[in-house]
């Protein structure tokens, strides 16, 4: 008995997979057990091999025939069954193989491939890519054998001729069917020749080679010669560019649909851009001349092969296969397509699911009574019938051609199958070909368990019950139907949660689709369905940037799946999920892993696992890790001097893109800094550049100018870094130094001034003169100019120590001379950044050493002058000391410029 198995869920208590699908098939080798094709031998398939319609690594038998008790197959191969003479066609008689003639040299007739056959007027014509066939010299691509000599479709009688139908060297036959003209004599019959024919078919009239119009690649023989299937030609066309697309679209089959003439066409070679304009070349049909059937298709089909490569009819419709998307423009009209001809309305393939093709496209279509029956090389699909509800496996072989043997003397009906591997079916001697009975038989013959407790025993009844202990996740029940006990078996994976009931229907189908029966398994689990567990994750090899993740998981009898995700808040909301991973069904914990990257430095983050099975989710405690921040160190000021000293530390970014910078000041609220902010006040915009980010400490030492003299500082070192905006900032403690005095210098007397200055070197006393009055006035241009007058007073007292180390006691000075005005200053400026500013400093003649300290960035000093010009940079005020010797002693003004 054989039959098709189809396994279908039909209750469960949960989503299942799709149904799945076997066959189980009683195979045999046609000739049995002896057939022996060790010798058999894959040969070039011409223009079809190169174009990768065949597979010319293996012997292909692509076309099988069948004419009373004779069965033929045509392909590319050579030895057909051992046999020497079988080269490219091979005959079974019903009692063993042979050849079709001699070349006269032990090997066969025909000397390239066979594309196409048919029976025409009592004889077997062949067309493929071959010339001279038994020795015939007008036997070139097409010929015919009547049993015992070939011959082949002269044409003409004069310049040379008979000649055979090429006009040009590269010309073959690809396709070939018989026009009836609808009457019961085979006298009037007409043969339909497709092939490459870019010129035509030779007219006959001479040898070298002229051709019938409207013959390009498409033409008929009459009986006596070669004529245009209809007045006008499909491949040919005025415009030699749209010609040389057309022509490259060569016939692959033909299909009467009453009497209507449909013919398929694929092209061979080219890129699908040059032949998006003429792919209604695909399919054509012929009425009163021809015209498109409307297949058009999807504007970037796979591959060189496009086209259509194989046709079949029943009932008014045509079924359609080849290499082409959206026929008709139906979305899901795939590879296959069913055009119902009566109102041209075209629609998918009953849902058929075809795996992505190469070139090959489909390889046959054939009718069995009501089923479909569809042959796809390579891929999932394989030979696959529609039985009219479903579509079943008949194998997964890369088969090249299918043929319903109906005329088969036995009890049943067969399929003939021809493919490119050995032990089709799993029988041994079923090499490259093999025939498979059709029987209207559905029945069961076992089923098997897996897991089950205890092992199912099948009794041939339409339903059992299954029972599956609580540790086992599933079922593999196999079921089989056999002939002769020689069976192939069909499987089905069943998984059940704890303490639930799947019920699975395993509908057998005959093989030849004319009745089913329906067995049903019901298999229980024992135990009861829990969610699962999932670990607190452990954080390791953790960076600036990322870390890595691990834990377990227990699915806890069930499969499901699980993922990571993290958060900077402490309650996982905003979290980010890592990518989903599959759990297979299990009931011990499993170690899982999972990576985080682009992460910010100095952050803490928050972890946890979360795990699904079909009862629920459950997360895991949360985690939390930190990673490095970038570290600051500040050290003490150097090269101190009156106005300059060099802030000192040390960054280490610890992986991270870190900027940084120093502020100072006189006191704890600093006002200075060594780089200005660059966004909007942003404290993270210093130097360095996010470009920093080593792992190492990084020395970073800054010089700062325009300090007071004698003056006590504070500074820090800050770094910074982007964790979104705004960035985050990281600051030491504050370290001090102390600025030097000007007083730790002494100056020598003027030979001419009339003071009483003494040569020798002495400390001076620093005094203080109050302006006397101030004045500021704004002139244009931005300019501030200010004047005053101030008295230096002679002080009495000796000025104190300054803080510096290198300062020195002052002695008593020396009193002014005469009543001169030796230094003044105004009390106050005020200006703003980028504006000029003068301020005027009184200088009497006797005064000496002119100097000014504490200067705004921008400005400068001239001391013959007494002028402090230039465009401040930096906002802020600024105490400038001008000090001078007059008569042995330094006298010193102050002026308080603000920049706003």
């Amino acid at each position: 008995m054989l039959a098709a198995i189809a396994v279908v869920a039909v209750v469960s208590s949960r989503a299942e997979s799709p149904a799945v699908a076997a066959q189980t098939n009683s195979w045999s080798a046609i000739v049995g057990s002896g057939q022996d094709m060790s010798l058999t031998a894959s040969t070039s398939c011409g223009d079809f091999s190169s174009s990768g319609a065949v597979s010319a690594s293996y012997p292909t038998p692509s076309k099988i025939l069948r004419d009373g008790s004779n069965i033929y197959v045509a392909g590319c191969f050579l030895n057909w069954a051992g046999v020497a003479e079988a080269d490219y066609v091979a005959k079974w008689d019903g009692a063993s193989w042979s050849g079709l003639g001699s070349n006269g040299s032990g090997n066969g007739a025909i000397s390239g491939p066979v594309y196409d056959m048919t029976m025409y007027r009592g004889s077997l014509v062949v067309g493929g890519s071959f010339d001279n066939v038994g020795g015939v010299a007008t036997a070139d691509a097409l010929a015919s054998w009547n049993g015992t000599t070939w011959s082949g479709f002269a044409t003409g009688s004069t310049s040379g001729c008979p000649c055979s139908p090429k006009s040009a060297s590269g010309d073959f036959v690809s396709a070939l069917t018989v026009d009836t003209k609808a009457t019961v004599s085979a006298a009037d019959d007409e043969l339909i020749i497709g092939g490459k024919f870019l010129y035509g078919v030779n007219d006959g009239s001479s040898s070298s080679g002229f051709s019938l119009p409207n013959t390009n690649n498409v033409f008929k023989w009459t009986g006596t010669t070669y004529a245009q299937v209809a007045a006008s030609s499909p491949f040919y066309d005025a415009d030699a560019n749209v010609r040389t697309r057309k022509l490259d679209f060569i016939p692959m089959d033909f299909q009467y649909v009453g009497t209507t003439l449909y013919m398929a066409s694929a092209r061979l070679s080219g890129s699908f851009a040059s032949y998006s304009t003429v792919r209604d070349l695909a399919l054509q049909r012929l009425t009163s001349a021809w015209e498109s059937a409307g297949l058009i298709g999807a504007d970037s089909p796979y591959g060189v092969g496009w086209g259509v490569t194989r046709l079949a009819a029943k009932d008014g419709k045509l079924y359609v296969g080849g290499n082409f998307t959206d026929a008709g423009n139906v979305a899901s009209a795939d590879y296959l397509a069913i055009l119902d001809t009566s109102n041209d309305t075209w629609s998918n393939m009953h849902g058929a699911a075809v795996a992505f093709l190469t070139e090959r496209g489909v390889h046959d279509i054939t009718i069995v009574g009501s089923q479909i029956i569809v042959a796809i090389p390579g891929g999932s699909f394989g030979v696959q019938r529609w039985t009219g509800t479903r579509w079943v496996s008949v194998t997964s072989s890369n088969v090249m051609g299918v043929f319903h043997d109906e005329d088969y003397s036995g009890s049943n009906d067969r399929l003939l199958v021809s493919s490119i591997i050995t032990d089709i079916g799993s029988v041994a001697a079923a090499d490259y070909f093999a025939a498979l009975a059709l029987t209207g038989t559905s029945t069961l013959d076992n089923a098997t368990s897996t897991n089950a407790s205890p092992a199912l025993s099948f009794t041939g009844a339409t339903s059992h019950n299954i029972n599956l202990p609580a540790a086992s996740c599933s079922e593999l029940l196999t079921v089989t139907t056999s002939d002769s006990g020689a069976g192939t078996a069909g499987s089905t994976y069943i998984e059940v949660a704890p303490g639930a009931t799947v019920s699975r229907t395993v509908t057998v189908v005959s093989s030849d689709g004319s009745s089913t029966t329906d067995y049903t398994f019901n298999v229980t689990r024992g135990g009861s369905a829990v969610k699962p567990t999932a670990g607190t994750p452990i954080v390791s090899s953790v960076s600036a940037t990322s870390a890595n993740l691990s834990a377990t998981v227990n699915m806890n009898g069930q499969s499901g799946s699980h993922y990571f995700e993290y958060s900077t808040n402490a309650d996982m909301s905003s979290a980010t999920p890592l990518s989903t991973s599959e759990s297979s069904c299990s009931s011990t914990d499993a170690s899982v892993t999972g990576s985080l990257s682009g992460l910010n430095g100095g952050t803490t983050y928050y972890v946890r696992l979360r795990a699904t099975n079909p009862t629920g989710t459950e997360s895991s405690a949360i985690a939390s890790f930190n990673t490095p921040a970038p570290v600051p160190v500040v050290a003490a000021a150097s090269s101190v001097g009156t106005t300059t000293a060099t802030l000192n530390g040390t960054v280490n970014p610890n992986g991270t893109a870190t900027k940084y910078y120093f502020e100072y000041g006189t006191s704890l609220s600093y006002g200075s800094r060594t780089k200005a902010p660059d966004y909007d006040g942003q404290p993270c915009f210093g130097d360095g550049g996010f470009g920093f980010n080593g792992s190492s400490p990084v020395a970073v030492p800054k010089e700062v100018t325009g300090l007071s003299p004698n003056t006590t500082y504070y500074f820090r070192l800050v770094a910074c870094w982007a964790v979104g905006w705004p960035v985050v900032a990281k600051q030491t403690s504050a370290l001090t130094f102390t600025t030097a005095s000007t007083s730790t210098s002494t100056e020598a007397s003027s030979p001419s001034s009339s003071s009483p200055e003494t040569s020798a070197p002495s400390p001076e006393s620093s005094t203080t003169v109050p302006a006397t009055s101030s004045t500021v006035a704004s002139t244009e241009s931005g300019t501030t100019t200010s004047t005053t007058t101030a008295t230096a007073a002679p002080s009495t007292t000796t000025a104190a120590p300054t803080t510096s180390a290198t300062a020195t006691t002052s002695r008593p000075a020396a009193p002014t001379s005469g009543s001169g005005k030796p230094l003044a200053a105004p009390s106050s400026v005020a200006s703003a950044i980028g504006k000029s500013i003068s301020v005027k400093v009184t200088i009497a003649p006797t005064t000496k050493s002119v100097t000014a300290a504490g200067l705004p960035a921008g400005t400068k000093f001239n001391a013959k002058t007494g002028t402090i010009t230039g465009k401040p940079l930096k906002k802020g005020t600024y105490s400038v000391t001008v000090s001078g010797v007059v008569s042995g002693k330094r006298v010193t003004v102050k002026v308080k410029i603000t920049v706003k």
